[in-house]
């Protein structure tokens, strides 16, 4: 699967990069638009961000999670602007550029370098396991569809703003203290068979 899977994403990302670059391009140009959100921003724009987050940390102060609503009143966040704000302006001159990332270069890199990279992914695991937990008494199906679009934010943003900004704190509590949904009580088969009556 992991070797049909990586060369299916080259062949199509090749293909719409390919259409993207021939067809003329219009504002409403449905290519263009799905090589812009598919490729260049979840397949290029994380690999770009993490490469200009280790560069410009190289030389610059660590925010040791100081970047994070509630870390910043007890620790002094060094710089004057948002991180992605900062770090964009760096690379292109540009003040109103946010170059947001994922958790693992925000949460990561950005805080406590490389080593942050394990921290955040330790992080990150007891949060899944609490996910799990809270969705176990529920299919996959509606597990997967509650969080996924807390999943996609991770792509993005840190972790701890995905839990609060985005939602996936108060999804988690929900699934855990949401009653199980009993699928058969829906399908008019089992009603039938519950009663003795035929459908």
């Amino acid at each position: 699967f992991g070797i049909s899977f990586t060369w299916g994403l080259a062949m199509f990302t090749g293909a719409v990069t390919l259409a993207a670059t021939i067809l003329p391009r219009s504002p409403g140009d449905v290519v263009f638009k799905i090589a812009n959100v598919l490729i260049l921003r979840t397949i290029g724009s994380p690999g770009l961000a993490a490469g200009q987050y280790q560069g410009f940390f190289a030389n610059h102060p660590y925010t040791h999670l100081s970047h994070v609503n509630g870390v910043n009143w007890v620790m002094h966040y060094p710089y004057a602007q948002s991180l992605g704000i900062t770090v964009g302006n760096y690379f292109t001159g540009r003040a109103d550029l946010n170059a947001n990332a994922n958790m693992w270069i925000t949460d990561g890199l950005a805080a406590f370098g490389l080593p942050g990279i394990l921290w955040i992914s330790l992080f990150a695991v007891f949060i899944f396991w609490l996910a799990d937990s809270a969705a176990q008494k529920h299919s996959v199906v509606f597990g997967a569809v509650v969080l996924v679009y807390a999943a996609v934010n991770l792509s993005n943003v840190s972790l701890f703003t995905t839990l609060i900004s985005g939602g996936m704190l108060p999804l988690l509590i929900m699934l855990a203290f949401m009653p199980k949904v009993d699928q058969e009580r829906s399908s008019p088969v089992s009603r039938s068979a519950a009663t003795g009556n035929p459908c």
